[in-house]
């Protein structure tokens, strides 16, 4: 087989696994900010799931003081009952529950959204304490896992979300990194490629580079020549910062640098 149709094939099939990866990431960011999305349309308006008709925020009634006040375990219990049915408690709740399920179904904001997100199911995981065996009165937890739950698999998501910046596909992310506020904020921006996992997630939620790019050990796939002798193009563009199997660029420069004649972003060389 010739080199060129070995390599027209490898990007290919980069390309299509690239493709299949960004789809199984969106599937799992929409139905995650839909789990929040829900839970603030049915503790506002008691749609009879968790909150029955009649119990829900519109009615008076507090989306906090039944799950806070009903903590029986744990080291934070008496500050929770403390809270349960604050104004300040209920506000937070509802639209933090609101603000980043929107952003994750959306695709926008992935990284603020994580933060929020994961502090919020931090508090939650705390409040049902799945290490303690029996609650307060002595009868059994019911706890199934010591450590893992679903609060904990939910803040995963969202970071793992995030650390990628699944907002690409299937959501408004192109138009989020588009924004002027956005590309002038490195923490705003989804995290470069090319990094392995603890470097890229880190960077991923706090926007800190590392001191140099981590490259993925392995050959090097050529691109074909007609991307190889590709001269740079007359109208610039923001830079991409993830580089797509065949990219004809070597996509390593400062956050916000533009695509275009004289751009730290160089054609790449054959490998």
């Amino acid at each position: 087989m010739p080199e060129g149709t070995r390599t027209a094939l490898a990007v290919s099939a980069g390309i299509d696994t690239h493709t299949r990866q960004a789809r199984a990431l969106a599937s799992l960011r929409i139905l995650t900010g839909f789990v929040f999305l829900w839970a603030f349309l049915d503790k506002t308006s008691g749609l009879g799931y968790a909150t029955a008709s009649g119990n829900a925020w519109i009615d008076g009634v507090s989306p906090t003081k039944g799950f806070l006040g009903s903590v029986a375990v744990g080291p934070l219990r008496s500050t929770f009952h403390a809270w349960a049915g604050a104004g300040w408690a209920d506000g937070l709740f509802t639209l933090g529950v609101l603000g980043f399920g929107a952003a994750v179904t959306a695709g926008v904001a992935l990284r603020p959204a994580a933060v929020a997100g994961t502090a919020m199911m931090a508090l939650m995981w705390a409040a049902e304490w799945p290490p303690a065996r029996h609650l307060a009165d002595g009868s059994p937890s019911m706890s199934t896992n010591p450590f893992a739950d679903h609060h904990l698999i939910y803040a995963v998501a969202l970071i793992a979300v995030a650390a990628v910046g699944a907002g690409t596909t299937w959501g408004l992310g192109r138009w989020w990194a588009g924004l002027p506020v956005v590309r002038d904020h490195v923490r705003l921006r989804r995290p470069p490629a090319g990094r392995p996992g603890a470097v890229r997630l880190w960077a991923g939620l706090t926007g800190v580079r590392a001191r140099r790019d981590f490259r993925p050990a392995g050959p090097a796939v050529r691109p074909p020549a007609f991307l190889s002798s590709r001269p740079a193009p007359a109208r610039s563009s923001p830079c991409c910062r993830t580089c797509a199997p065949g990219c004809p660029y070597r996509c390593s420069c400062r956050p916000g640098t533009r695509h275009g004649p004289g751009s730290a972003c160089r054609p790449r060389r054959p490998a």
